[in-house]
């Protein structure tokens, strides 16, 4: 028979595994029952962790698919060393999920045993310090957050037990232990190096505080304390200074090691210290990098996460309104602080409040920090739960004056903490039993099709790429770039340069499954890369485990790819025949920017990504369609390029003008002229631009366009590629069937009341027609001075008593040359069609041409005619015959 002092010893641990098992065998059942008997992680991102583990297994460590270049995207360096431990013992497939999941029962105890070693070491002498130890433990594990992070699947159960272990392990000063448990911290998730770094730190401050403070501890005490308290305090400062000492400190610095780890084997396989998963989430990796904005962001974040994550005030996402902590969690830790620095615990005040103020304001330098429910920063729950616990209990054990309304007041905040724990619970489970669903239903779907459906060897661009691609069984491509090596910069620049590193990979998509409406996929999904729907998978009650209610899948169409390599458009490609190609640079390319050293910058911010994609045509030339991407800007940009010295240095530009604008070019430190452009929304345009030959001075040229933004309309100068040409060109000589002497004044013209707008003549192709059909011609202008002028080419058909007829207006080239970008000298060859209305009556008709803007026609004026009639021209007499 159990004596009844073995039965109270053994209460505490009986309540404690009751609890443990009674929650693991709610959130197993939940997983089967949504799951239909299936093993489903709640999240997508648990998956990425078993493929990685199942590259391992196989002997292919880092490459997420087969033959792939090393990938970071598995942020735990440990857990999945482990997952694949378990791969190779035979748990494969979905076997994985289910162990990967179900071992929240072992991360839920090893929780509750060293929450009640913390327990035990944190919180001061009190009489029933056994009972309060065990109900900090029962509370954390009827915290929501902290169950949810034990079975997401994840490392986030692994890493809140080992940072328990490793608190315990610092403030009883177990030197070896302490390294072993910061060491496996930070070898689990970046934030454990967070804690070896401040246990460190704290060590070097005492060991300095000793030399250079010694009386300190004696000060603090104060004249009324008796020896025996001086004494206490000035061991707690020993045990501070302990940390320093010449045997911890190097065992401290091993952790720190350690911890350093994951970031040296980053260094190794990618070049970068930082890996993929950081590079696509931080706030740190924004683009453009603007540090005001970055820094606001992130306390913007915190916000969030104060509130939402660790108060529980405001709903914390989609999946439920209940928050997954008590409310006001971390205002009731603030209790427990308060209760050491009354006890004078210096040590554990300084390492628990350090590590979690910090530790907790690290995760907000994510994008993503309040996503998933806060799990994230579910690993620093207990410790906000056992210093609530602690304040609350100093608080009713404390004698003197007001005890009886001191316990009144803290048996309503634990009765608060608890029912409000309670409370997390369901929530926990609902947002588990959801997030299951949506797993099932959305991604595990997707991925059950692709299986069954695609080749063995198609290659799938994915956003969500953890079970489309473990369960998937198909190789991946990452558009995110967790996975995929070098995707991850081009995602955080946009469409345009993730389409452009696409286009030049080897491993470029057959097949994209993928959310067609989030982030910047919308404009990939606009294009034919998007060519056919296979499949899609709509889920409008999505939940946490999702990003959007909708996915599917497409065949992808590259047809177009490599088309914005050259220019085409006809009147640009006349002026430049005979002049070769020097250089070319590809915007939004990452690669190709480097290689030109490009630099770009905003003088005035706005929303959304600085680079986009677009599939359009030409006016000039309807038949030709080119897919590009391209990069937005309102400051300015600055490349080098290739040239030939005391030469000039032709420049095409494809660009897509939403809006009229100008760029002043400054070339080799020189302003050589400003670069107009007019609107043109939703077609592509090409641009010429002519930098003289005396600022071409070497074979490298640096070249500054500086955008002018006085334009109220204004929103980005949005160049897509450019084309650098020398030499001398061949031009065609200039014929013109019907030539014409006529000047036309602007009122922004070069000189005062002089003309500077000529019409040469032109071309007409028939002058008998019949109604319906279109009347050709070809005008020829020329600019004789630099003008601004907006001025548009009017042509009308006035019948034989003076009537307007058929007419047509608009910039010259289709509407793509206002007069402000006719260089000085050149001749505008432009193409008109005027088309007859069906029901014209038969009859003569004057072709007439002039030029107006806003202020009304532009004076007309011939040396042998004169002026002319309301500054008509009049160019030749049409005659319409009956059908």
């Amino acid at each position: 028979m159990i004596s009844q002092n073995r039965l109270r010893a053994l209460l505490p641990r009986l309540s404690i595994g009751i609890l443990v098992i009674a929650l693991s065998l709610a959130y197993l059942g939940t997983m089967s029952e949504v799951g239909g008997g299936r093993p489903v992680a709640p999240l997508d991102d648990s998956y990425i962790f078993y493929q990685y583990a199942r590259q391992i297994a196989r002997g292919h460590p880092w490459q997420y698919n087969d033959g792939d270049p090393p990938s970071t995207g598995m942020t735990s360096l440990l857990y999945p060393w482990l997952l694949a431990g378990l791969y190779r013992l035979g748990f494969q497939g979905e076997r994985l999920v289910l162990v990967a999941v179900a071992s929240g029962l072992l991360w839920l105890a090893g929780i509750a045993f060293w929450t009640r070693r913390l327990w035990d070491v944190l919180a001061p002498p009190l009489r029933h310090s056994r009972c309060w130890g065990t109900l900090a433990a029962l509370t954390v594990l009827a915290t929501g957050l902290v169950q949810w992070g034990a079975f997401l699947g994840m490392e986030t159960g692994l890493f809140t037990l080992l940072l328990l272990a490793a608190l315990d392990a610092l403030l009883r000063r177990q030197a070896k232990r302490a390294v072993l448990w910061l060491g496996l911290m930070g070898l689990t998730r970046p934030e454990g190096l967070i804690l070896a770094l401040l246990a460190w730190g704290i060590g070097l401050v005492g060991h300095q505080g000793r030399e250079a403070t010694g009386q300190q501890g004696n000060e603090a005490i104060g004249p009324q304390d008796d020896g025996a308290t001086r004494q206490r305090v000035q061991g707690r400062w020993q045990g501070i200074q302990a940390l320093a000492r010449r045997p911890s400190r190097p065992n401290l610095l091993l952790a720190v090691g350690l911890g350093l780890t994951p970031l040296l084997v980053n260094e190794v396989l990618t070049g970068t210290f930082s890996s993929t998963g950081l590079q696509a989430k931080s706030w740190f990796y924004n683009v453009p990098f603007v540090w005001p904005e970055i820094l606001r962001s992130i306390l913007l974040s915190y916000r969030r996460i104060f509130l939402r994550v660790l108060n529980g005030w405001g709903p914390p996402g989609r999946a439920t309104s209940i928050s997954l902590v008590a409310p006001g969690l971390t205002l009731l830790a603030g209790l427990g602080w308060g209760a050491l620095v009354l006890h004078r615990r210096r040590l554990p005040l300084l390492l628990t409040a350090a590590w979690f103020w910090l530790g907790t304001l690290s995760t907000a330098t994510l994008i993503t920090a309040t996503w998933h429910l806060g799990r994230y920063q579910a690993p620093f729950i207990p410790l906000a739960v056992v210093l609530a616990l602690v304040g609350i209990a100093v608080l009713a054990e404390q004698s003197g004056r007001w005890r009886g309304g001191r316990r009144v007041l803290a048996g309503l905040l634990l009765l608060w903490l608890l029912v409000g724990s309670l409370r997390s619970t369901h929530a926990a489970l609902t947002a588990f039993r959801r997030a299951v669903q949506t797993t099932a239903r959305q991604q595990l779907a997707l991925a059950d099709w692709i299986r069954e459906h695609l080749p063995p060897e198609a290659r799938v661009g994915v956003h969500d790429t953890g079970s489309l691609r473990y369960l998937g069984e198909r190789p991946t491509y990452d558009l995110v770039g967790l996975t995929t090596a070098e995707t991850t910069r081009a995602w955080r620049h946009g469409a345009g340069s993730l389409f452009e590193q696409m286009e030049r990979s080897s491993d470029r998509p057959d097949y994209f499954a993928i959310y067609p409406d989030v982030f910047s996929i919308p404009y990939l999904a606009a294009t034919d890369l998007f060519a056919q729907e296979l499949f899609r998978v709509e889920v409008p009650d999505y939940a946490v485990a999702s990003a959007g209610p909708v996915q599917g899948v497409w065949r992808a169409d590259w047809r177009l790819a490599g088309s914005g390599d050259r220019f085409y458009q006809s009147d640009i490609l006349a002026r430049t025949r005979g002049l070769r190609l020097v250089d070319r640079l590809d915007v939004a390319d990452l690669a190709d920017e480097a290689a030109h050293r490009l630099r770009w910058w905003h003088t005035v911010r706005r929303p959304g990504f600085p680079t986009e994609v677009y599939q359009m045509r030409y006016r000039t030339d309807p038949g030709v369609e080119v897919l590009d991407g391209g990069r937005l800007v309102t400051g300015g940009m600055a490349f080098q390029v290739q040239t030939q010295s005391r030469e000039p240095l032709w420049i095409v530009a494809r660009l897509h003008a939403r809006e009229a604008g100008a760029v002043r070019v400054v070339v080799n430190g020189q302003e050589v002229g400003w670069w107009a452009y007019p609107p043109l929304p939703g077609e592509w345009l090409e641009s010429l631009f002519v930098v003289p030959a005396e600022v071409v001075t070497g074979r490298r040229t640096e070249v500054r366009l500086i955008v002018d933004a006085d334009n109220p309309d204004f929103r980005h100068y949005a160049p897509y590629h450019f084309w650098f040409l020398q030499g001398e060109p061949r031009q065609e000589p200039l014929s013109i069937a019907r030539p014409l002497d006529v000047a036309f004044r602007s009122p922004a013209g070069g000189g005062e009341g002089m003309p500077d707008l000529r019409l040469l003549g032109f071309d007409l192709a028939r002058s008998t027609l019949h109604p319906g059909e279109a009347l050709s011609l070809t005008l020829y202008w020329q600019a004789t001075a630099p003008v601004t002028s907006t001025a548009k080419v009017f042509i009308h058909l006035y019948d034989a008593q003076g009537r307007l007829g058929p007419q047509t207006d608009g910039w010259a080239v289709f509407g793509t040359r206002p007069p402000y970008t006719w260089a000085v000298g050149e001749v505008i060859a432009d193409r008109r069609r005027v088309t007859l209305p069906p029901d014209l009556p038969p009859g003569r008709y004057s072709l007439e041409v002039g030029l107006y803007d806003e202020r009304g026609r532009l004076p007309a004026l011939s040396k042998t005619l004169g002026p002319f009639f309301e500054e008509r021209v009049p160019l030749a007499q049409i005659q319409v015959r009956a059908p």
